[in-house]
């Protein structure tokens, strides 16, 4: 939930994504972003059309959790936080 400036920099259409983000890279070459709560590593397996979308499955090569915090997911329009049930 710290990291809501991130997640639109990242969302935004065009422009350097990460030029104001720090970040490692993964053994695939995929950013870990500083700070995030986990990251998952995949690569592409399948990308099926969806009428006006598309579904890209990935397969997972890695995953860690990196970091404590508050998770937040975007939905409808604004962020929200995940409630631990």
């Amino acid at each position: 939930a710290h990291q809501q400036a991130v997640c639109a920099s990242l969302a935004m259409k065009g422009g350097e994504k990460f030029e104001n983000i720090t970040f490692d890279v993964s053994s695939l070459g995929s950013p870990i972003i500083e700070n995030a709560l986990a990251w998952i590593d995949c690569k592409l397996d399948s990308v099926h059309e969806m009428g006006d979308h598309w579904l890209v499955v990935g397969r997972v090569c890695e995953l860690a959790l990196h970091a404590d915090g508050e998770a937040m997911i975007f939905h409808k329009g604004g962020y929200k936080r995940v409630e631990n049930s």
